[in-house]
């Protein structure tokens, strides 16, 4: 592994970040290049959206949201996140595909 990037929830009352993100960005950041990010939401966070006709009409405990919290922004949010890790050069390794190894 190159490098790693710890993504954590600060809403999230099950994993909570000090007992599981923070204490994967602990055990990394000395083996591997490592930066941690911090989101605010909360466990479920990370599950798409329902639709409203669903939400209108079930209890869905995992389908809401507290107060204030936009899922859909969130998840645009942390998205984009992962997708600035994956196409970010690496060190050591060229800024484009080499054409011959590509599929």
């Amino acid at each position: 592994m190159r490098e790693l990037t710890v993504i954590a929830i600060d809403g999230d009352r099950m994993a909570k970040p000090q007992f599981h993100a923070q204490a994967l960005f602990n055990g990394a950041k000395s083996k591997v290049p490592t930066q941690y990010a911090s989101f605010a939401g909360h466990h479920f966070a990370f599950i798409a959206s329902f639709a409203k006709r669903v939400t209108d009409n079930e209890d869905i405990p995992i389908a809401k949201d507290p107060k204030g919290f936009d899922r859909a922004a969130f998840l645009t949010q942390v998205n984009g996140k992962i997708v600035e890790v994956m196409i970010a050069p690496k060190p050591g390794l060229p800024a484009t595909p080499d054409k011959k190894h590509s599929p």
